[in-house]
């Protein structure tokens, strides 16, 4: 899947996502996105990568993450197996992936 990104609501940034059984991969073309991946330990913050045009970010199976965007429009490829990957959304339920 790719998406075009120009604000943080086509990037849903306040919603957390995991796939439980794929690694996914993260890609830019474009501008610039910001990847946050939740703490997995309760004294952790969390960790920030910036994703530059070009470049790329492997999300690790079972990883909680989130994208934001960054002041440039931007085009992000995302590639991951069919699988079911589950989304907290803002009211903090979470649901299954459609």
């Amino acid at each position: 899947m790719t998406f075009h990104v120009e604000t943080d609501a086509d990037v849903h940034g306040d919603h957390w996502e995991v796939h439980p059984e794929a690694q996914e991969v993260v890609a830019c073309l474009a501008g610039g996105i910001r990847l946050y991946f939740r703490p997995e330990q309760p004294d952790e913050v969390e960790e920030e990568v910036a994703v530059a045009a070009g470049s790329a970010v492997i999300v690790p199976r079972g990883r909680w993450y989130r994208i934001a965007w960054t002041a440039l429009a931007t085009s992000c490829p995302s590639l991951c197996r069919a699988a079911a990957g589950w989304r907290s959304g803002g009211d903090g339920a979470w649901r299954p992936d459609d």
